[in-house]
Protein backbone atom coordinates (compact mmCIF):
# COMPACT_ATOMS: atom_id res chain seq x y z
CA UNK A 1 0.00 0.00 0.00
CA UNK A 2 2.52 2.37 0.99
CA UNK A 3 4.33 1.74 -2.61
CA UNK A 4 0.99 2.69 -4.64
CA UNK A 5 1.09 6.06 -2.18
CA UNK A 6 4.62 6.63 -3.36
CA UNK A 7 4.14 5.99 -6.72
CA UNK A 8 1.01 8.01 -7.14
CA UNK A 9 2.67 10.77 -5.44
CA UNK A 10 5.95 10.58 -7.60
CA UNK A 11 3.12 10.50 -10.50
CA UNK A 12 1.04 13.27 -9.26
CA UNK A 13 4.30 15.47 -8.71
CA UNK A 14 5.57 14.81 -12.37
CA UNK A 15 2.34 15.69 -13.93
CA UNK A 16 2.09 18.74 -11.81
CA UNK A 17 5.25 19.95 -12.72
CA UNK A 18 4.79 18.99 -16.76
CA UNK A 19 1.69 20.95 -16.40
CA UNK A 20 3.40 23.69 -15.24
CA UNK A 21 6.33 24.43 -17.46
CA UNK A 22 3.71 23.64 -20.39
CA UNK A 23 1.62 26.77 -18.85
CA UNK A 24 5.01 28.47 -18.55
CA UNK A 25 5.94 27.25 -22.13
CA UNK A 26 2.65 28.62 -23.64
CA UNK A 27 2.82 32.28 -21.91
CA UNK A 28 5.69 33.34 -22.92
CA UNK A 29 5.39 32.00 -26.84
CA UNK A 30 2.00 34.19 -26.38
CA UNK A 31 3.94 37.06 -25.00
CA UNK A 32 5.09 39.24 -27.63
CA UNK A 33 7.75 40.67 -25.89
CA UNK A 34 9.20 36.73 -25.26
CA UNK A 35 8.28 35.74 -28.91
CA UNK A 36 11.28 38.73 -30.00
CA UNK A 37 14.23 37.35 -28.21
CA UNK A 38 16.55 35.83 -30.45
CA UNK A 39 18.27 36.30 -34.07
CA UNK A 40 16.73 37.08 -36.93
CA UNK A 41 18.29 36.68 -40.56
CA UNK A 42 16.80 38.88 -43.73
CA UNK A 43 14.25 37.37 -45.65
CA UNK A 44 12.81 40.07 -47.89
CA UNK A 45 12.38 44.05 -47.71
CA UNK A 46 9.26 45.18 -49.92
CA UNK A 47 8.49 48.69 -50.38
CA UNK A 48 4.75 49.75 -51.72
CA UNK A 49 5.01 53.33 -53.41
CA UNK A 50 1.71 55.80 -54.21
CA UNK A 51 1.47 54.43 -57.77
CA UNK A 52 1.10 50.84 -57.11
CA UNK A 53 4.66 49.74 -57.58
CA UNK A 54 6.57 47.62 -55.17
CA UNK A 55 10.17 45.89 -54.97
CA UNK A 56 12.65 45.82 -52.42
CA UNK A 57 14.34 48.60 -50.59
CA UNK A 58 17.00 49.52 -52.86
CA UNK A 59 19.62 50.13 -50.22
CA UNK A 60 20.02 46.80 -49.93
CA UNK A 61 18.83 45.13 -53.07
CA UNK A 62 17.06 42.11 -54.46
CA UNK A 63 19.24 39.92 -52.18
CA UNK A 64 19.84 42.23 -49.22
CA UNK A 65 21.35 40.04 -45.88
CA UNK A 66 20.86 41.16 -42.32
CA UNK A 67 20.05 40.22 -39.21
CA UNK A 68 17.95 41.82 -36.37
CA UNK A 69 18.78 40.40 -32.40
CA UNK A 70 16.88 41.26 -29.87
CA UNK A 71 17.88 40.00 -26.02
CA UNK A 72 15.80 39.42 -23.00
CA UNK A 73 17.36 42.36 -21.33
CA UNK A 74 15.90 44.40 -23.73
CA UNK A 75 18.90 45.11 -25.98
CA UNK A 76 18.66 45.16 -30.15
CA UNK A 77 20.78 45.48 -32.51
CA UNK A 78 20.46 45.37 -36.33
CA UNK A 79 22.54 45.13 -39.52
CA UNK A 80 21.31 45.03 -42.93
CA UNK A 81 23.50 45.34 -46.23
CA UNK A 82 23.48 44.95 -50.48
CA UNK A 83 25.68 41.74 -50.68
CA UNK A 84 26.29 42.39 -54.33
CA UNK A 85 28.26 45.48 -53.77
CA UNK A 86 31.45 45.23 -54.95
CA UNK A 87 34.87 43.93 -53.31
CA UNK A 88 37.86 46.79 -52.98
CA UNK A 89 40.63 46.60 -55.49
CA UNK A 90 43.06 47.14 -52.48
CA UNK A 91 41.76 45.22 -49.42
CA UNK A 92 41.81 48.17 -46.25
CA UNK A 93 42.16 51.17 -48.74
CA UNK A 94 38.76 51.99 -51.06
CA UNK A 95 38.92 54.43 -53.02
CA UNK A 96 36.18 57.14 -52.64
CA UNK A 97 33.93 55.68 -54.58
CA UNK A 98 34.18 52.63 -53.45
CA UNK A 99 34.14 53.48 -49.53
CA UNK A 100 30.96 55.66 -50.28
CA UNK A 101 29.31 52.73 -52.18
CA UNK A 102 29.58 50.21 -49.50
CA UNK A 103 28.52 53.00 -46.82
CA UNK A 104 25.57 53.53 -49.32
CA UNK A 105 24.86 49.96 -49.40
CA UNK A 106 24.66 49.58 -45.62
CA UNK A 107 22.70 49.86 -42.13
CA UNK A 108 23.71 49.42 -38.76
CA UNK A 109 21.83 50.44 -35.32
CA UNK A 110 21.58 49.00 -31.87
CA UNK A 111 19.87 50.30 -28.87
CA UNK A 112 17.27 49.50 -26.60
CA UNK A 113 13.59 48.46 -27.85
CA UNK A 114 10.30 48.23 -25.80
CA UNK A 115 7.24 45.91 -27.12
CA UNK A 116 3.75 47.21 -27.04
CA UNK A 117 1.87 44.42 -27.52
CA UNK A 118 -1.67 46.01 -27.13
CA UNK A 119 -0.59 48.30 -30.17
CA UNK A 120 1.16 45.79 -32.17
CA UNK A 121 4.22 47.49 -32.22
CA UNK A 122 8.11 47.28 -30.93
CA UNK A 123 10.11 51.00 -30.87
CA UNK A 124 13.92 50.87 -31.03
CA UNK A 125 15.49 53.18 -29.54
CA UNK A 126 18.02 53.99 -31.19
CA UNK A 127 21.43 54.73 -29.45
CA UNK A 128 24.17 53.78 -32.08
CA UNK A 129 23.71 54.27 -35.64
CA UNK A 130 25.48 54.36 -38.91
CA UNK A 131 24.01 57.22 -39.52
CA UNK A 132 24.67 60.02 -36.69
CA UNK A 133 22.17 61.82 -37.03
CA UNK A 134 19.33 59.08 -36.15
CA UNK A 135 21.32 58.52 -32.65
CA UNK A 136 18.58 59.19 -29.94
CA UNK A 137 15.75 58.94 -32.59
CA UNK A 138 12.92 55.91 -31.85
CA UNK A 139 11.96 53.76 -34.96
CA UNK A 140 9.03 52.09 -34.41
CA UNK A 141 7.64 48.90 -36.56
CA UNK A 142 3.82 47.06 -36.08
CA UNK A 143 5.00 42.99 -35.98
CA UNK A 144 3.50 39.91 -37.17
CA UNK A 145 4.82 37.00 -36.08
CA UNK A 146 3.65 33.80 -38.66
CA UNK A 147 5.42 30.31 -37.92
CA UNK A 148 9.09 30.84 -37.53
CA UNK A 149 9.09 34.29 -39.21
CA UNK A 150 8.39 38.12 -38.40
CA UNK A 151 7.24 40.86 -40.44
CA UNK A 152 8.02 44.62 -38.87
CA UNK A 153 6.24 46.82 -40.76
CA UNK A 154 7.56 50.40 -40.57
CA UNK A 155 5.36 53.56 -38.81
CA UNK A 156 5.84 55.96 -40.57
CA UNK A 157 6.89 54.40 -43.91
CA UNK A 158 9.79 55.88 -45.30
CA UNK A 159 9.99 58.97 -47.69
CA UNK A 160 8.67 57.48 -51.06
CA UNK A 161 6.74 54.52 -49.91
CA UNK A 162 3.22 54.13 -48.63
CA UNK A 163 4.51 50.88 -46.99
CA UNK A 164 8.06 49.34 -45.97
CA UNK A 165 8.20 45.75 -44.63
CA UNK A 166 11.17 43.38 -43.34
CA UNK A 167 10.22 39.44 -43.62
CA UNK A 168 12.77 37.92 -41.17
CA UNK A 169 13.45 34.12 -40.32
CA UNK A 170 14.18 32.88 -36.62
CA UNK A 171 18.08 31.96 -37.07
CA UNK A 172 17.39 28.31 -34.52
CA UNK A 173 21.36 27.84 -34.54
Amino acid sequence: MKRIVLLLSVAAIATTSLIVQSKAQSSSTNDPAKQFIGTWKLITTIQRKADGSSGPNPVYGPKGIGYIMYTEAGRMCATLADPTVANWKTPGKPTETEARNAVDHFHAYCGRYTVNAAGGYVTHHVEMDNIPNDVGIDRRRFFKFTGNRLLLTADPPPTGTTEYTLTLERVVN
